[in-house]
């Protein structure tokens, strides 16, 4: 018996951990005078990222009765890219921090899910005996 929500809620909990772990464990590697090399920031140019992604802004309306939408606010890729770069830097914690809190609020939400594939593994187990 496979129990995924429990698997899933573990994983996001380590996601959770790591997200917060990243600014103070960077701080207090850098500190080390030996240590020459480093940088933090959304969209860096090298090959050492913690974790990449592609977002856009949807944005649109229409009506009912009409199966037409409008897109609103539309901005160039090159400028919304740089400013939103800059934006995410800028409220980098910030950012860390709600990302661990929706992970660690998603594995709330499958708590209930994870104690019940528990359960049926007790059942089975019980079974046995």
């Amino acid at each position: 018996m496979k129990l995924e929500k429990l698997d899933e809620v573990r994983s996001l909990l380590n996601v959770a951990k790591r997200l917060r772990d990243i600014i103070p464990q960077y701080k207090k590697t850098i500190s080390d005078p030996q240590c020459d090399k480093h940088d933090l920031k959304f969209a860096g140019g090298s090959d050492f990222k913690a974790f990449t992604c592609k977002i856009g802004l949807e944005c649109y309306t229409g009506y009912y009765g009409n199966s037409s939408c409008g897109t609103m606010g539309s901005i160039p890729e090159s400028y919304a890219q740089k400013l939103l770069i800059a934006a995410l830097n800028k409220n980098m914690q910030l950012i860390l921090d709600d990302m661990a809190q929706a992970a660690e609020d998603e594995a709330r939400k499958l708590k209930q899910e994870a104690e019940k594939e528990i359960a049926e593994a007790n059942a089975v187990l019980a079974s046995l005996t």
